[in-house]
């Protein structure tokens, strides 16, 4: 199977290791980065709005999964109306443009803060209710893929961690709280300690993909995670005992709305394709330290 991967930072990078032991003929397009950097063969710079730039990479029947940052999770615009149509509009051109290379499927990955705060977990029945310009991006850009010229997967996902992560950058809590913890640094919590996600390993959504892939699911809209939810008083307490280390944490005040919960009923996702996790949120949070501290060369 062919799959191109559009967009090569954290989930790029990370999904195009993964997913290299499952098809050989994968590629990353994107603009460079210190990731790119890290891909050698596999990677092809280019503007992924730029059809001129495309030209160079096969797209016929390849499935493409979607990891492009069009819109950081803590970004606010005061021209956020006409950034969307204008983003809109490049996803049309970018559709349009895949039908005619002959690709297979596009794969969306959204997010499941598009629900708004969940208490229970929630399926994708749910009712969707944006609170940031973050969710409203993903938001309105699921609806121009759904109606798009292509079969579509969306993909609703919880909070990924694991893999390979450039050090010092604001996303991922848990990395980013077992660097602190090792440092004996300050870890400036924008939410409160109550807040839940629904933390899931890269390695398990790699392997959801897989198992969509194979059991060929299209035209649907799926929550994908571990359909668990964990405080962020749980998660610094597991770093605790795994590091041996005490978090520092001095709390700040966030910028843009910050959800209080997060929480996905995964049910779906296991009926189309009978998938479980095999990462556990201690085991998780292990193998991240173990990443961590080999990187330092320890």
């Amino acid at each position: 199977m062919k799959i191109v991967m559009l967009g090569c930072g954290y989930l790029g990078y990370n999904l195009t290791s993964q997913l290299s032991h499952y098809t050989n003929q994968l590629t990353c397009v994107g603009a460079e980065s210190p990731y790119s950097a890290l891909m050698y063969q596999r990677f092809t710079a280019a503007n992924v709005f730029d059809s001129q730039q495309l030209e160079t990479v096969d797209f016929q029947d390849a499935v493409v999964i979607d990891t492009i940052s069009t819109v950081d999770n803590h970004a606010k615009s005061d021209q956020e109306e006409s950034f969307l149509e204008e983003l809109e509009e490049k996803y049309r051109v970018l559709l349009a443009f895949l039908k005619n290379k002959g690709a297979r499927e596009y794969i969306f990955i959204s997010s499941g803060a598009v629900y708004g705060n969940t208490t229970v977990p929630v399926n994708e029945e749910t009712p969707v209710h944006p609170v940031n310009f973050y969710t409203r991006s993903k938001v309105r850009l699921e609806k121009v893929v759904e109606n798009g010229p292509l079969d579509y997967l969306i993909l609703r996902l919880a909070s990924p961690y694991g893999g390979f992560r450039m050090t010092n950058k604001r996303q991922g809590v848990i990395p980013i709280l077992l660097e602190k913890a090792l440092d004996g640094a300050v870890f400036e919590m924008l939410k409160e300690e109550t807040t839940i996600r629904d933390y899931f390993y890269i390695t398990d959504f790699a392997k959801a993909i897989e198992l969509l892939l194979e059991n060929e699911v299209s035209n649907e809209i799926l929550n994908v995670g571990s359909g668990k939810g964990y405080s962020l008083r749980s998660i610094i307490d597991v770093v605790r005992r795994t590091t041996g280390e005490e978090v520092k944490i001095r709390k700040i005040q966030p910028e843009v709305t910050i959800l209080d919960g997060v929480i996905l009923d995964i049910g779906k996702l296991q009926r189309r394709t009978g998938f479980e996790c095999e990462i556990g949120i201690t085991s998780g949070v292990y193998k991240e330290l173990n990443r961590i501290l080999v990187s330092r060369g320890k």
